[in-house]
């Protein structure tokens, strides 16, 4: 996962993205505090570099990403919190098995991971 909150890292993470992108068929990002739109922009980024699955967490929003040059977004799954640690993996885990499950509708396996990581 990678975490927007520090500015000052997203030059980085555009270079080792750059790297090593080529190489993925899924690529998940942790939008922190930055929005929709520009956790969109840089899926945009990420698919252009031809990752087929970008997907982006972005906790009490939901979720959004781009498969295969087609935009999407779920809302988060309503719940009172306790804890959110391990939320993040727990939607990582759930997302590629509905994924797998489903027939690959990235959509559809984001709902189920919210779901499951709520």
């Amino acid at each position: 996962l990678v975490d927007f909150q520090n500015p000052q890292r997203v030059d980085q993470i555009i270079q080792v993205v750059q790297t090593v992108i080529f190489q993925l068929d899924f690529a998940f990002f942790s939008a922190g505090e930055r929005s929709e739109e520009q956790a969109m922009e840089f899926a945009s980024f990420a698919a252009e570099c031809g990752v087929p699955e970008v997907i982006f967490t972005m906790g009490l929003r939901g979720a959004c990403g781009i498969s295969h040059g087609k935009k999407w977004h779920v809302p988060a799954t309503p719940v009172d919190a306790v804890d959110a640690l391990g939320a993040g993996d727990g939607f990582i885990a759930a997302f590629l098995r509905a994924f797998y499950d489903n027939g690959a509708d990235a959509a559809a396996a984001a709902a189920d991971a919210s779901g499951f990581a709520a």
